[in-house]
């Protein structure tokens, strides 16, 4: 009897596991079928449903970073920047050579305000072999610069990511914004027109140049700069708002 009993809790045992593993098997494929349909409302911008699918799918998939990741970036997209922070963090707990999630840390940090974090984070890119574009980490680090008004060295990552990317916008309106700040207009206005040959419907150029204008009163300029950001700037967006308000006083 007592063998019996053994025999039959072994195969209890037996068929209670291979349930198990079944059913857990199970579990991970609705989780990673509900992360790609969070993926797909992701990518329809909209990221409420997608926010709610991925949720749901982290319950049973927690530790894939990539879903980590993605959390974070649509908490970040809905402005939630203590939770992005935590789930970037995660992503990088479980991977930490995750460079695309350093980055959106630092970005993160750059929100903030808090600048000595995202320049640690940034600075980690720069020097990462793994980072296939470097501009970004250059531009964000210039940023974080401008936010401690270490003007020197803010111009000096923007002119390194525009080295690597020749009229990348962000960093042509990092340096536009330092060049303000000390005075530098002319040099700014040098390199700003000539990245406006190359990107004639450029919105941000096309703000940065009248900014610098109208600081110089060379209000002609500035107002056919500031008809042009009208023209392509979203609509409802600051930059249309602004441009409307200027174009008034001309």
């Amino acid at each position: 009897m007592k063998r019996i009993l053994i025999s039959i809790f072994c195969l209890f045992a037996l068929t209670s596991c291979v349930s198990s593993s079944a059913f857990n098997a199970r579990n991970k494929e609705i989780a990673e079928a509900t992360y790609r349909e969070g993926q797909a409302y992701f990518a329809q911008e909209r990221y409420s449903i997608a926010l709610g699918k991925f949720l749901k799918a982290e319950k049973t998939i927690p530790d894939d970073r990539f879903l980590q990741y993605e959390i974070g970036y649509t908490y970040f997209l809905k402005n939630q920047y203590v939770l992005a922070e935590k789930h970037f963090k995660k992503a990088l707990t479980l991977e930490p050579d995750f460079i695309s999630a350093t980055n959106a840390l630092g970005v993160v940090y750059l929100e903030q305000k808090q600048w000595d974090h995202a320049i640690t984070s940034f600075q980690i890119c720069v020097d990462s072999l793994l980072y296939g574009t470097p501009h970004y980490a250059l531009t964000n680090l210039g940023w974080a610069y401008l936010g401690k008004k270490n003007y020197n060295l803010a111009k000096n990552h923007f002119l390194k990511a525009l080295k690597k990317v020749p009229h990348y916008s962000r960093a042509l309106h990092g340096l536009t914004m330092a060049s303000l700040a000390t005075d530098s207009e002319y040099t700014a206005i040098a390199r700003l027109e000539k990245a406006l040959k190359a990107f004639p419907d450029s919105m941000i150029i096309n703000y940065d140049l009248a900014r610098i204008y109208e600081k110089l009163n060379k209000t002609i300029k500035a107002k056919k700069h500031w008809e042009k950001v009208l023209k392509t700037a979203p609509e409802e967006s600051s930059f249309s708002e602004e441009a409307a308000n200027r174009l008034k006083n001309y």
